[in-house]
């Protein structure tokens, strides 16, 4: 699942938001090489083998949303989850940033490949 944001906080906001929202004691920030050559920040948080991945938005979208959010199998999880499960937990992560984020949100499961829009 994608979540995607259009916020005028920026992603140290949005991660310290989703860590308070969900209640988590242990965050990585780390940052990686990207297309461009430049060195891009993003955060992992990693529940019970289930990834949630928030960077600054380089993919689809970004003229309209600035943050992405990807929820996902963690690649050193013994269980492979399934889309659903993974999707429920989107739902619960997309409910939460609704009630405490002003700004645009839509987000993507596995159901469809098409954004849907809160807003």
């Amino acid at each position: 699942m994608i979540i995607f944001i259009k916020t005028k906080q920026n992603i140290e906001y949005v991660n310290s938001r989703v860590v308070e929202m969900l209640e988590i004691t242990k965050n990585e920030s780390n940052s990686r090489e990207s297309v461009n050559n430049l060195y891009e920040e993003y955060y992992s948080i990693i529940i019970g083998g289930i990834e949630i991945k928030i960077e600054n938005n380089c993919y689809d979208y970004e003229d309209q949303y600035n943050i992405t959010i990807f929820i996902k199998n963690h690649w050193s999880n013994t269980i492979d989850f399934d889309n659903i499960i993974i999707d429920l937990i989107g739902l619960l992560l997309l409910k939460l940033l609704s009630i405490n984020f002003k700004g645009n949100i839509a987000y993507m499961n596995s159901l469809s490949d098409k954004l849907i829009r809160l807003d």
